[in-house]
């Protein structure tokens, strides 16, 4: 609805009529594979996906070693409203008050907000051309300063038949096939890096234990959490 405003004429004491629609923009969530955990939350003017795409350009600067990815775009009404009520709801998360990256937020539950408000999805990775690369890649690669023994399913107790859901998609399930990385989905057998690779349509392949999740946490989250209890226990 067109919020309306009335103001006095400074000269004449005449009310003059003022109507200030809501201003629309596009709220972005970006990740970055030179940031791993990092994700970046604001806004920009336009509707439709080429300004994400000149935002994200704006933004592959000298001082950053790779280009951004768009995890979700969304065309909303006030969108400065909308991104300063995100950026509250995960205020605990921010880095530094004055930038736009949170730590430790998955992107799909910003998506999931952003979803309820949208006018219209503005995401632009879905035309891009995307080439598989590796089934076998190690599936944390993308995370140079993270050097860890590369992802099982067995590691983190996850075994053969479970079900994973898609962050981005929680109606987008597979089936877990073997004991490494090995999935069902519809009925074709993927790596889950390939699969990632399917669904995300970017130019690079994610990191695939971000985006799927096993009993209410992410694959990443649970193979954390079962670490940090294994040094618990080590330390008694």
């Amino acid at each position: 609805m067109v919020e309306e405003a009335y103001e006095i004429d400074q000269h004449s004491g005449a009310n003059i009529f003022a109507a200030t629609p809501p201003s629309t923009g596009i709220v972005y969530v970006l990740s970055n594979v030179a940031m791993p955990g990092y994700i970046k939350i604001g806004y920009t003017s336009g509707n439709s996906a080429k300004d994400i795409e000149d935002r994200m350009r704006q933004l592959d600067s000298t001082g950053v070693p790779r280009s951004f990815d768009c995890e979700y775009a969304a065309l909303v009404s006030n969108c400065s409203q909308v991104e300063k009520a995100i950026h509250t709801a995960f205020g605990d998360f921010r880095v530094r008050q004055n930038r736009e990256f949170f730590e430790g937020v998955e992107p799909f539950r910003v998506k999931a907000i952003l979803q309820l408000l949208a006018i219209e999805e503005v995401t632009p990775n879905g035309h891009r051309e995307h080439k598989f690369e590796s089934a076998f890649r190690d599936m944390e690669s993308e995370q140079p300063i993270r050097r860890r023994e590369s992802f099982t399913f067995a590691m983190v107790e996850v075994p053969r038949g479970a079900t994973l859901e898609w962050g981005d998609e929680p109606e987008v399930k597979c089936q877990v096939a073997n004991d490494s990385t090995g999935v069902v989905f519809d009925g074709e057998y993927y790596s889950l890096t390939e699969l990632t690779s399917k669904l995300k349509k970017w130019k690079h392949t994610p990191t695939p234990v971000r985006y799927w999740l096993y009993q209410g946490e992410t694959l990443l989250q649970r193979r954390d959490r079962l670490e940090q209890e294994l040094l618990g226990l080590e330390d008694y």
